[in-house]
């Protein structure tokens, strides 16, 4: 089974080294690594190089952009360009655990059902005497993740994800510019029912209050933003809603209820953000379940109302 290890960097040379390191080191060596530079103006570009040439065994595939073109395309990008039967997505600062590819490697070659393969994380910020173990409890499971009223949430960043390139290749035609590969894949999975999880922590997740998801999220904390924010989400369902009828996927009309449920949902919560309407807001109150949480629903409240 080949492996592939898909990379983006944006002046990511403080803990790039340390990244790499953990990669070419692992007790399962990866076949191929395709690094993404999306026109850093760091010393980035040259690390990655200096990697190359000492660890020739490895196949490189190296890009350096002419110009910036955002972690999502550069994702995606690497992912369909990979060779390998399984790829790992891979961010610029975290610390892979030595066995990571050999354990993930194992349960995908003795599991062909499986699609997208996540594991648990040990979360730590620049101090690392924060840790944090999740979002499962360690205890070594594979366990199937089944769709529900909020699908939509994503519990796993895209860093402890493995895609199985038969997945990769037969739903890349739904993927559009803005979307988030962990996202994409995440939800895509969960209708194929072939999303797992391995409850094994097999990576350190390096977390920063000023990263690029961060400062994306605080956008997204006033109307115009949210609303936009449910359009995008809207017309994201209605064609994976097509993909489901077209494919005949197993379950399709228990996939279909969620999914009209789910538009129905956030039609509520983006008319409720453009019109302000008292009504629409205890309206919601019976949606509650598909929200991730009774703050979440808090949130849309003080967002919508505040002055």
């Amino acid at each position: 089974m080949k492996i592939s290890i898909v990379m983006s960097v944006y002046n990511g040379a403080e803990h790039l080294s340390m990244q790499l390191d953990s990669i070419v080191n692992q007790t399962r060596k990866a076949d191929e690594i395709i690094v993404i530079d999306d026109n850093s103006s760091d010393n980035s570009y040259e690390i990655i190089n200096t990697f190359k040439e000492q660890y020739k065994t490895i196949e490189w595939i190296i890009i350096k952009n002419e110009k910036n073109l955002g972690w999502r395309r550069n994702f995606f990008t690497g992912i369909n360009m990979a060779s390998g039967d399984i790829v790992f997505p891979c961010d610029q600062d975290d610390i892979w655990k030595i066995n990571k590819l050999e354990r993930m490697g194992n349960v995908m070659l003795s599991n062909s059902n499986i699609s997208v393969l996540t594991s648990n994380y040990c979360a730590f910020y620049e101090n690392r005497q924060s840790r944090i173990i999740g979002p499962n409890r360690n205890n070594g499971f594979i366990i199937k993740n089944k769709i529900n009223s909020h699908f939509l949430d994503v519990p796993f960043p895209g860093c402890t994800f493995c895609l199985r390139s038969s997945f990769i290749k037969r739903i890349s035609s739904q993927w559009e510019e803005n979307y988030p590969h962990d996202a994409f894949y995440w939800r895509y999975s969960l209708i194929e029912e072939n999303c797992y999880s391995l409850n094994e922590d097999l990576i350190y997740w390096r977390k920063h209050a000023d990263s690029t998801f961060s400062v994306e999220s605080k956008r997204n904390k006033n109307r115009q933003q949210k609303i936009k924010m449910f359009e995008y989400l809207i017309c994201f369902l209605i064609k994976m809603e097509k993909y489901v009828i077209k494919n005949n996927i197993v379950g399709n009309k228990n996939v279909i209820k969620i999914i009209k449920k789910t538009i129905f949902f956030l039609e509520l919560r983006r008319k409720l953000m453009q019109d302000r309407n008292v009504f629409l807001m205890i309206r919601l109150l019976f949606w509650t379940k598909y929200y991730s949480s009774f703050k979440s629903y808090l949130g849309d409240i003080y967002i919508c109302f505040r002055r």
